[in-house]
């Protein structure tokens, strides 16, 4: 009667060891065959365990098992946000959308998070070249370059400007990003590298 209460203690331990393959077999059982709140518990261990594992089917499955049974509200919360999360990380853009979506308009979601959510939908926009709506969110997005998605956000739009030859926007789109003083540097390496292609496509050795 009590085996689903020592698997879930199993569980337990083995995560405590770092042992995460095992202890989401342990969380499964539990899920399967288990009651109550140890079973709410498994789910949501269960999917954050094997989204550590680069499990996203996994992950989402566990994630979305959560939300349409959780008790807890923040349970359910953790679950929108994960299904979001692993089906982005797992290239399965309409979730990705749908579930990003379904963050922004939480009341619970903070503007850090419909942040993440809106880079989200841009990406996976471009993903199913849907190019208007991707770039409508990176501009909106691109007004904070101190932001990591705000500065590669910046950063595409540069190099979309260069692929389309606009090599006059993208001396302006760069020293705008510099001139902004962001903190991320990488970005901003990389637009200056597209500058350099920029004038050499330009003759301007």
């Amino acid at each position: 009667v009590n085996l689903y209460k020592a698997e879930f203690y199993m569980a337990e331990s083995y995560r405590a060891l770092d042992r995460l393959e095992q202890a989401c077999d342990c969380y499964a059982n539990v899920i399967q065959f288990g009651e109550g709140s140890f079973v709410e518990l498994s789910m949501l261990n269960f999917a954050n365990l094997s989204y550590r594992l680069e499990r996203w089917d996994d992950a989402f499955g566990g994630y979305k098992s959560l939300y349409n049974s959780a008790q807890l509200e923040n349970n359910t919360y953790s679950a929108l946000t994960g299904m979001m999360r692993s089906a982005y990380k797992g290239h399965d853009w309409t979730q990705a959308l749908v579930n990003a979506d379904r963050v922004m308009n939480d009341v619970r979601s903070d503007e850090s998070v419909k942040t993440e959510a809106d880079y989200i939908k841009a990406k996976s926009y471009l993903a199913t070249s849907r190019r208007d709506e991707a770039f409508a969110i990176l501009e909106r997005l691109a007004k904070d370059v101190n932001t990591d998605y705000g500065a590669e956000a910046a950063y595409m739009l540069i190099l979309d400007s260069y692929d389309k030859g606009e090599f006059e926007d993208v001396e302006t789109k760069v020293y705008a990003f510099a001139d902004a003083g962001s903190n991320q540097t990488y970005w901003l390496a990389k637009s200056f590298i597209v500058l350099g292609d920029s004038f050499v496509e330009r003759g301007d050795n």
